[in-house]
């Protein structure tokens, strides 16, 4: 039977001592598990951050824009930026995996499905599962200051 454990599948019947040669006690989190990722254009008249959340540019072949505020009737999110970038220059986008995302002053709650907030680029949680989620947290944040948190980023067919 294997595990996640820190970023990679454990065999049962070893400890993550024993699979690294000693150079890792294990625990912690950091760094993207089990991702899809893809370079694209950023569009944006904004620079992108890594934890911010991005649409497909509708109007240019391989390009994404910061997602604006929320509006039931825009496309749906697409992924999450990995590496920063300005304006017209190309940034590294998670489509599905494990990353940090960057959250609203909302308080974040494990399970809480993340959307897109009123604050274009960051992600805000409710724990309704409306259409349009793109993601889950895994870890948790108080309300009132803007932070990241450990989530999972991908399609949630359930949902949309």
């Amino acid at each position: 039977m294997r595990y996640i454990n820190k970023q990679r599948f454990v065999k049962a019947s070893q400890t993550i001592v024993e699979q690294t040669g000693g150079t890792d006690p294990g625990g912690g989190t950091g760094g993207e598990v089990g991702i899809s990722k893809i370079e694209m254009l950023n569009t944006s008249s904004i620079r992108l951050e890594a934890g911010h959340i991005v649409r497909l540019n509708e109007n240019q072949e391989n390009a994404v824009e910061a997602f604006p505020q929320y509006n039931p009737f825009q496309p749906h999110p697409f992924g999450i930026v990995l590496t920063p970038g300005n304006p017209n220059e190309l940034v590294q986008v998670m489509y599905g995996g494990i990353t940090d995302v960057q959250i609203d002053i909302a308080q974040v709650n494990i399970g809480d499905y993340l959307y897109n907030s009123s604050t274009p680029g960051l992600l805000t949680p409710s724990d309704g599962g409306f259409i349009g989620a793109i993601g889950r947290a895994l870890s948790a944040k108080p309300n009132g200051t803007s932070g990241a948190v450990r989530a999972i980023i991908g399609y949630l067919p359930h949902l949309g």
